[in-house]
């Protein structure tokens, strides 16, 4: 058995990367198991004669990777031995490293037999703009018995794509994985190239990479809270946070000539439209504020509204063992208890300078997840309020190159960016080649990835289908960042 231990900084914090090496399988999962005790496994991947995996520590932020390199073909599934974050991709490596001898698992219809069970097929193709999703309800009545998820139907192959790209032109991919989290998508890259390649970033490109996630945190909380609201009949609230979602994705384009904050981020900085004055910012600032105090208003009327209120309360609450096991994250897993928020586990670009403080709800139901994004929704237009006030845009450099890289002299620079997207933990690993500037291998782990398992046995716990419209609206998770 070899090991190896290296350390190295990442995201250009202070806190440690441990990276940990051995070609014994046995010692590799042996190990992964008593890390996954007090770690989150938030990345698992593979590459040649590599197995990874990403371990974050959510008490002191550190970052572990554990590799096993070598025979890979007597490693079992980490989800058999317990680690149930990993089972978006362990799917993946069935395909992308044929050598762990993990067979691809052919979808097997499952059904519960007995008398007056109906199976109730929904999708791929159903509600207007919906994502293609296959459901398969099992039901008895209107009891909701069993759920099974079907994906993939629209799968792009965003990893094997980006291979051989340069670094410049990867953010483009990375935007395109999900669009109503372009720019967590674009940031992750960026930071994951930024850390492998050594380049530090200025105060003022971290702020306005800060003012645009949580504009797109906003728009998108304002856009699963209109679906909530309609969900349980309330088509009044529902168009109310959709006016004011409207107007977040119009802020986008007066700053930065995109409603999805696309093609504004480059490795090392931004590339700032010449319509990014001071006295729009300002114009900006005071409309951020008329938003925080409507939606003060329509928030308190839902909480008084006794149909909302009841539909919601105890619908698609999520087992206690199936957040044991998949470790939900974003606000699904703070609704269920779980504190999982990186602006605060392992902070990055200027979060350590705000008071920061993420609602925490332990009913795991479809009013804990409402909760927790409305109050959220208010945290980000606080958040937006105090940077916009001392934000100047006019000092920004615009970089379109990678002029603040170091030099590096191995064939091979690794680097990780993780951020908490509007549906939580995001991370991207690359690989790049440092002399020609390209991607040799890039992996993400998304939030929907990994909630989407969440949804089966939330759903079909003590619900009827009357309720399947609002919780699947609670969770309002995305298909593509799950096909990828």
């Amino acid at each position: 058995m070899r090991e190896v231990l290296a350390v190295a900084t990442l995201v250009r914090t202070q806190r440690s990367y441990i990276v940990e090496q051995t070609d014994n399988p046995n010692h590799w999962q042996e190990q992964l198991v008593v890390l996954s005790q007090d770690h989150d496994v938030v990345l698992l991947t593979g590459h040649r004669d590599q197995l990874i995996a990403l371990l974050l520590s959510p008490q002191t932020g550190i970052l572990r990777e554990w590799q096993l390199t070598g025979n890979l073909s007597g490693v079992p599934r980490p989800s058999d031995f317990g680690v149930g974050s990993s089972l978006a991709a362990e799917r993946i490596l069935n395909d992308t490293v044929p050598s762990l001898s993990w067979n691809s698992e052919e979808h097997v219809e499952r059904r519960v037999h007995g008398k007056g069970v109906f199976l109730y097929p929904l999708g791929p193709v159903r509600a207007d703009v919906a994502e293609s999703l296959m459901y398969r309800l099992q039901v008895m009545g209107d009891e909701i018995i069993r759920l099974e998820l079907l994906n993939g139907f629209k799968k792009r192959h965003i990893r094997e794509m980006a291979q051989g790209k340069a670094v410049t032109d990867g953010i483009a991919l990375a935007q395109r994985v999900t669009g109503t989290s372009a720019f967590a998508h674009g940031l992750a890259y960026c930071l994951a190239v930024e850390n492998a390649l050594k380049i530090d970033v200025n105060a003022e490109v971290m702020l306005t990479r800060m003012i645009m996630a949580e504009l797109e945190r906003s728009y998108s909380h304002l856009g699963d809270l209109a679906a909530l609201s309609v969900s349980t009949g309330l088509p009044v609230p529902q168009m109310e946070y959709l006016h004011h979602k409207e107007s977040i994705l119009r802020l986008n384009f007066r700053l930065f000539g995109h409603r999805y904050l696309r093609d504004v981020l480059a490795i090392g900085g931004m590339r700032v439209p010449n319509s990014l004055f001071q006295d729009n910012v300002a114009m900006v600032g005071r409309e951020i504020v008329e938003i925080l105090d409507d939606i003060h208003r329509i928030q308190d009327g839902l909480e008084n509204t006794t149909s909302f209120l009841d539909r919601l309360h105890g619908a698609g609450t999520i087992p206690k063992a199936t957040i044991e096991f998949v470790r939900p994250v974003g606000p699904t897993g703070r609704s269920s208890g779980r504190v999982c928020d990186m602006r605060i586990i392992r902070p990055y670009l200027r979060y350590p300078e705000t008071d920061l403080a993420p609602p925490l709800e332990s009913g795991a139901d479809s009013y804990a997840r409402f909760s927790v994004k409305a109050i959220e929704l208010k945290h980000s237009l606080g958040i937006l309020r105090r940077l916009i006030g001392g934000w100047n845009p006019g000092v920004l450099r615009s970089l379109a190159g990678l002029e603040g890289k170091s030099e590096i002299d191995d064939d091979v620079a690794v680097g990780v960016g993780i951020v908490e997207a509007p549906r939580g933990l995001l991370v991207y690993r690359v690989m790049v080649n440092p002399r020609s500037l390209t991607i040799d291998h890039l992996d993400m782990a998304t939030p929907s990835a990994r909630n989407w398992y969440v949804v089966p046995p939330a759903m079909a716990n003590k619900n009827i289908m009357q309720d399947f419209p609002i919780i699947e609206a609670s969770f309002n998770y995305t298909v593509a960042g799950w096909d990828g």
